[in-house]
Formats: C-alpha cells, structure tokens, sequence
C-alpha cells in the first residue's frame, strides 16, 4: 500500500463520521416522536441537506471534476465560494482528493481493482461502498499525486489554497459546527450533513447496480427493473442506471438529479444530467440559474442521441462488456 497511515486515518475518520451521523439521526427521532422538535430545527436540517447536496453536486462533481461549466469573473467572487463552503460543509474531504477518485472512476468503470468505487456485486460491495465510498485498496488505485500535478496549473489560488485540507476543516467544519452549536440547532445540522453524505452515497451504488441487479432473483429483478434502466450501452457506461420516470422525480430531487447515472456516464462533462423534466436535475437548475445571472459560462449540455430504447436487463454487466472496457485501457 502507497500511504497506509493515511489510509488507516481514512477509515478511522469515514467510523468517526458514520458514528456522529447515527447519533444525531437517533436524537432526531427521539425528538420527533416526544414533540420536543421547533419548527427552526426542521428548516436548519432541510436547508442543509438540500444546499449541502447541490453544492456537493454542481461545485465537487460537475465544477471541479468535469468543467462542465466555467465561471466568469463576477461568478468567481460571489457565485463560487458559496458552493465551495456548502460543498466542503458535507464533510467529502478536498475538493482535488475528491476529483482525483472521480476521474480515476471514469476512466476504469465498474472494472475490479481499478475502479475505486466498485464494481458491486455483492450485498457486502454495497453495504461497503455506501458507508465509505470507495474500496478498500482505493490507495493502490488512484494517483492522486499525479493528478494534482497533471491538474494544479488549472487551478487559480482559491482553488489551490482555500479548496484544500485546511479549508476543508475551518470553513466546511469548525465554523459551520460553532454557529450551530451557538443556536443550539447542533443535532439537527449533523443530521441534514449525514444525509447529504449519505444520498451521495446512494449514487455511487444504486447508480451502478446493474450487474448487482441482474444477479437477483427473477421476481426481485423485476420490481428492481421496474425503478431503474440502462439507457446507454455498458461497454463505456459501466453498470450505471438511470432511474424510470416513476421515481425519477423522487430520485432526482434527493440526490440533486446525480441518480440519471447512466446519462452522466454517456455525457460525463455535461453540466445537465437529467434530460426530461420529471427528472428533477436541481443541480442542472441552479447552473442554469448562474448562467442566467451571468455569473457562469461555456456551460456543457448533453449532446446526440439523448434518450433510447432501454437495454434488455440481461446485458446488464455482462463479462463480454467488462472485458471490452479492459482492453480499452491496455
């Protein structure tokens, strides 16, 4: 292993955090159930979750891993460090470590030992991957040195210093923590971070169950082919989904419109994930918004075909389409 002390951090951090995130969703429900909730407490957990979560969607992922958009001069002062401190608010670590395991996915998806965030075949992958996010060898797979070095020139001096491990810990941490420690909202903020946290999580896994879906039993299949579909083929999508019209609107508002996975994976530096309107991409509105504002630009939209006839669920992640994804990269 490239830096096991790191590593080890890393996952007493990831039983720290779950550990918090527990606590305060148990004191929540005790709240909730014995009435001694305020309606303050309600609005700061639904505030948070729903800013942490776009922010985590259009500032970490679309933003600073895909450029999927740029933004202008007015932007910079005023639309990017709101994002930048309600994404770092979510507790995903810098913004840079966190792109670095993002490309490294793109590029080997859903390909065993390559790909840090699975592939997940198993109840135990999923469990996994949903509680830490990455694999357990993510340290053998990713060079995040290299990255840095490839990409630092990108970046101007808030990206390279506020966006960092320090920032990470004062502006998205301590002083979030503080003003909700002074208004005695404390249990409810952690609560709305955890949840934040966790529906990233959920993209990571039900976004990419294809192949665990296809392993179940017929009659668990079918209900689970009822909510999801493959759109785009899998031999450069992976074992991504996109979620059916049913739950789209459902799906799309709880994780900002990340859960149309299987379109991000067609069109990866797309600023718009969803393409019709039930999918409620929130993350894809709020650039639009900016774009209006003119406080983005050269915003990415999906390209060429954008929707077609869903794959048959049995070429779900099938090894002819794995191994083609492998010698790819050779």
């Amino acid at each position: 292993m490239k830096n096991r002390p790191a590593f080890i951090l890393t996952y007493i951090y990831i039983v720290v955090l779950h550990a918090a995130f527990f606590a305060a969703y148990i004191a929540v429900v005790q709240e909730l159930l014995t009435g001694m909730w305020r309606w303050r407490d309600m609005v700061v957990f639904l505030v948070t979750f729903h800013v942490l979560g776009v922010a985590m969607s259009v500032f970490y992922h679309r933003y600073f891993t895909h450029r999927a958009f740029l933004f202008t001069a007015a932007g910079k002062w005023f639309a990017r460090p709101v994002l930048a401190v309600a994404g770092m608010a979510a507790w995903a670590g810098p913004p840079k470590t966190w792109a670095a395991l993002h490309e490294r996915h793109h590029q080997t998806t859903d390909i065993a030992g390559k790909d840090p965030h699975g592939p997940i075949r198993s109840v135990v992958e999923f469990l996994y991957v949903f509680l830490c996010l990455y694999t357990p060898r993510v340290a053998d797979q990713v060079d995040i040195e290299g990255y840095l070095k490839r990409h630092e020139p990108h970046y101007d001096w808030f990206e390279r210093n506020i966006c960092g491990t320090a920032g990470c810990i004062v502006l998205g941490l301590v002083i979030p923590c503080v003003i909700a420690y002074y208004f005695h909202v404390l249990v409810w903020y952690f609560a709305g971070v955890g949840m934040a946290f966790m529906l990233v999580s959920a993209v990571n896994t039900l976004g990419h169950s294809a192949e665990f879906f296809r392993r179940k039993p017929r009659w668990l299949r079918g209900r689970l082919d009822s909510m999801f579909q493959q759109t785009h083929q899998p031999n450069y999508c992976g074992d991504s989904l996109n979620a059916r019209p049913s739950i789209a609107w459902l799906g799309g508002y709880l994780t900002a419109g990340e859960l149309n996975h299987n379109n991000h994976h067609k069109y990866p530096n797309s600023s718009q994930i969803g393409t019709h309107w039930y999918d409620m991409d929130l993350g894809w509105w709020l650039i639009w918004t900016l774009e209006k504002a003119g406080l983005v630009y050269r915003v990415r939209r999906q390209s060429g075909r954008q929707i077609g006839r869903p794959i048959d669920e049995q070429t779900w992640g099938t090894e002819q389409s794995r191994n083609e994804a492998e010698m790819s990269l050779v």
